[in-house]
């Protein structure tokens, strides 16, 4: 019996003790500097609807192309590594990423008084 009442506080202690794990990657819509929050805009990945996410920051949180909090800007893409907080049920950033996109040279097309066209590519 005290084996099992044991077992029973061992395993209480080790599910209080889980945390849970989320990826957040989509566009950022705000960022609140005073709060220490980031706001992401995702694409439900279960339901496929578009759903607005915030993440908590701290000073244990880590950065990738960008120093700080202040250098995430709305529009930009990120990857929010988080862990739900048990007490707040708030998602708490471990590591952000600032992704860099690529953009695409653009060809623009122009017409000569020949007949033919001539593409330029502007980098």
């Amino acid at each position: 019996m005290k084996k099992l009442v044991i077992a029973l506080l061992l395993a209480t202690l080790v599910l209080q003790g889980a945390a849970y794990a989320k990826l957040v990657g989509g566009k950022v819509v705000s960022t609140d500097a005073a709060a220490n929050t980031v706001t992401i805009s995702q694409t439900n990945p279960e339901t496929g609807a578009n759903e607005n996410v915030t993440v908590w920051v701290n000073d244990k949180t880590t950065y990738s192309g960008v120093a700080a909090l202040s250098g995430v800007k709305a529009n930009d893409e990120v990857w929010v590594d988080a862990q739900e907080d048990a007490a707040t049920k708030n998602w708490i950033a471990t590591s952000v990423q600032r992704l860099e996109i690529p953009v695409a040279p653009a060809t623009v097309v122009t017409e000569s008084t020949s007949t033919a066209t001539a593409k330029t590519t502007v980098q």
